[in-house]
């Protein structure tokens, strides 16, 4: 059966080139369109954390075990859940509030007015997807919950711990890849994206690594449901 979740992500990171290109985007408006991709996921991921199964938390924390996020500990399973989502979207949230100031703010300031509309298409774009996604690939997430409450002994799919840091290694190297081109784009043009071939390079190159990225998460899940 084809992978129509990450058919989807390919056309999407598709249709937003073609608009970069068609509209003459800045690395501005390219960097604004990853954002709210990057928002969509953080979104996807708190809901994720918030409705983590507390009989997961237990298992992780069977014997007093402490669960522990960025080297703070929590020993009571529904004030780690809590804790956990809460300390996620004001962690995700402060950077992205940082990173959008940051957009903005080189934009206004090099005179490159951002293509809001066009940012608007990409972000639903991209929430779209994700949503797809997370539909595709919610049947997978609720085995997994079945398999672990169902045998005390073994423990399968992504704890709660790993589900908090894996947005940040899925987008952390797509922005980088961006603001590269853009610096390298800077250096031989003197304009950000102004040479649409370094554009195409570094749009497709982050498309290529939101795939690698995308498969891998699912792969993953998809694998730990079979060895439970």
């Amino acid at each position: 059966m084809p992978d129509r979740s990450t058919q989807f992500l390919i056309a999407v990171n598709l249709i937003n080139i073609v608009m970069a290109i068609i509209f003459k985007w800045s690395i501005y408006d390219v960097m604004l369109v990853y954002w709210f991709q990057s928002v969509s996921i953080g979104i996807f991921t708190f809901y994720k954390l918030y409705s983590y199964p507390i009989e997961k938390i237990n298992q992780e924390m069977e014997g007093g075990k402490a669960l522990e996020v960025n080297d703070l500990a929590v020993t009571n399973p529904i004030a780690a859940k809590i804790f956990i989502a809460g300390f996620f979207a004001l962690h995700y949230g402060f950077f992205h509030l940082v990173y959008i100031i940051f957009i903005v703010g080189f934009a206004s300031s090099e005179g490159f007015p951002l293509d809001l509309i066009g940012g608007l298409v990409g972000a639903l774009l991209f929430f779209a997807n994700h949503f797809y996604s997370y539909l595709v690939y919610k049947d997978e997430d609720n085995n997994l919950t079945e398999t672990y409450n169902g045998n005390s002994q073994s423990s399968s799919g992504p704890s709660i711990a790993d589900l908090f840091s894996k947005p940040y290694t899925r987008i952390i190297p797509i922005h980088l890849t961006i603001i590269a081109g853009g610096a390298i784009s800077h250096l031989l043009t003197g304009g950000p994206f102004q040479n649409i071939i370094i554009l195409l390079f570094f749009m497709g190159l982050k498309t290529l690594m939101d795939v690698i990225a995308h498969k891998k998460k699912h792969k993953q899940i998809l694998f730990a449901g079979q060895d439970g």
